[in-house]
């Protein structure tokens, strides 16, 4: 620490605290004479208000105030004339840990710049959006929401943007260390009593400083609020046409009836597996679960995808290897949602042409002329720890795929789920789970060959490909569970 650079900062505390002592009783006192408080002694000369340690120790303590308290003063509203009378006004900052005074245009801080408060430009109350809803089922750490303000700083320091609803309260607080446009996010805080669910309430959030020392209170906010066990649970396929990884046949959809893929999409729909003894509905905790499906190539799709990404919690997206399929707008809405913590996607691509949306998502798709050999399972504890899934998975469990080239998923991060098997050199990462996304990427199209038409799904105690579609089917199962236990509501 540098004690130097402290001390001098307490000295001019000082000071300009003793002067603002004077300030602040000249203006707030109306007294006759030289007044002494706190002993019974003459107060020395030229002093109009002393304050006596002789006989009691201890000091003056100023009003204690957050940001949000003192702006609520509203000096800056305030009449010419009213203004001057107010200048001098002192109080201690809480937040900042400091004292500030009202020089009759705005509050300055007797601290380090570090502790002034930054200002911006804000263009209006119609750009403040909100992203994600509020569960009442959960506390306020667990949420996924957020309002969402941009500005664009004018001026660096400290900033605190408090808004309260339905006995929530969303707060963001930081330092501007950077001019220019900015986005700040406020997410909720604390609760001070009920939360109703079912309704869609607004919020109310005061903007500022702004660079000419003005505020603008913004009070239609909407912040809707519903119970995840009353909800449900939208899940969205992207469709992609090819290779059976589709988990509808609508809109585009290449679904393949009675491969793993489809048997753990039936279950999902809610359909018997002999192999697990939970539900779909019992994981995602809402009244009931829906698929939804969207053709990419259709008009439109683009602004589609926008407003359904405002329902749904999971997407899946299937195979196709022509890269114009997913355009550049499909994959940049699916790459926001994704990337602003809004829900869950499973993607798959064996080729450089169809890798285009998880190549966006931090999984780079490489394809795999030179990988051959069998699929096997690893790691899948570690991504689904926290989540009591259907089936614990050991590694080295083998996959159904189809093919001798799969293609390979090159990152930097990501939990690998899926990997080449015994006798390839070097191991081949198949499928990843980027969290910072909250994606599963598949590297082929693993099994879509597999079928098994009996009741119940692929059975514990087959052989061949059925016992290998049996473990992708567990695979996709356990996916599917922690996705829906997971994902925000809507």
């Amino acid at each position: 620490m540098n004690y130097e650079k402290l001390n001098t900062k307490l000295s001019k505390q000082r000071k300009v605290f003793f002067f603002l002592l004077i300030a602040l009783f000249f203006n707030g006192l109306s007294v006759n004479g030289q007044v002494t408080i706190g002993d019974n002694t003459s107060p020395q000369d030229y002093s109009v208000l002393e304050i006596s340690t002789v006989s009691t120790k201890g000091g003056l303590r100023l009003p204690q105030l957050n940001t949000i308290q003192r702006n609520g003063l509203k000096l800056d509203e305030l009449a010419s004339s009213d203004n001057e009378k107010a200048r001098g006004l002192a109080i201690f900052n809480i937040e900042t840990q400091c004292f500030e005074y009202w020089n009759s245009s705005k509050w300055i801080s007797l601290c380090e710049s570090e502790h002034q408060e930054g200002t911006v430009d804000f263009s209006g109350c119609n750009s403040i959006s909100v992203s994600g809803v509020y569960d009442t089922d959960l506390t306020p750490n667990k949420q996924n929401i957020r309002i969402i303000v941009p500005v664009e700083v004018t001026e660096l320091g400290s900033y605190r943007y408090e808004a309260v609803v339905n006995n929530v309260t969303f707060v963001a607080r930081g330092t501007y260390v950077n001019f220019g446009p900015q986005d700040v996010y406020l997410y909720p805080s604390t609760v001070s009593g009920p939360v109703q669910s079912g309704v869609t309430l607004n919020a109310t959030l005061t903007i500022g400083p702004l660079t000419d020392n003005t505020y603008v209170i913004c009070d239609e906010i909407p912040i809707r609020f519903v119970s995840r066990s009353t909800s449900i649970l939208k899940i969205l396929n992207l469709t992609g046409g090819e290779d059976y990884w589709d988990i509808t046949s609508s809109d585009g959809g290449n679904n393949r009836t009675n491969n793993p893929v489809d048997w753990a999409a039936r279950w999902v729909k809610g359909e018997y597996i002999s192999t697990t003894s939970r539900t779909a509905l019992e994981y995602s905790g809402t009244a009931g679960i829906q698929i939804v499906s969207l053709n990419p190539t259709a008009g439109g799709a683009i602004a589609t995808l926008d407003e359904l990404l405002e329902e749904v919690s999971i997407v899946w997206v299937g195979a196709n290897d022509n890269a114009s399929r997913f355009n550049s707008g499909i994959v940049t809405v699916l790459r926001d949602w994704a990337t602003s913590g809004q829900g869950y996607i499973v993607t798959v691509a064996d080729k450089i042409s169809g890798g285009s949306i998880p190549q966006n998502l931090g999984l780079i798709i490489e394809d795999g002329s030179s990988v051959n050999g069998f699929t096997t399972a690893s790691n899948l504890p570690e991504i689904f720890k926290g989540t009591d899934v259907p089936y614990d998975l050991a590694n080295g469990l083998e996959v159904a795929r189809d093919g001798s080239n799969a293609g390979y998923i090159t990152c930097k991060g990501g939990i690998t789920f899926l990997q080449t098997g015994s006798g390839v050199s070097p191991v081949r990462r198949l499928g990843v789970y980027n969290p910072a996304t909250n994606t599963f990427g598949f590297a082929d199209k693993f099994g879509q060959s597999a079928t098994y038409s009996s009741s119940g799904g692929f059975p514990s105690n087959g052989s061949g490909s059925t016992a290998t579609g049996y473990n992708l089917q567990r695979i996709l199962i356990d996916i599917w569970a922690y996705m829906l236990a997971n994902a925000p509501i809507k």
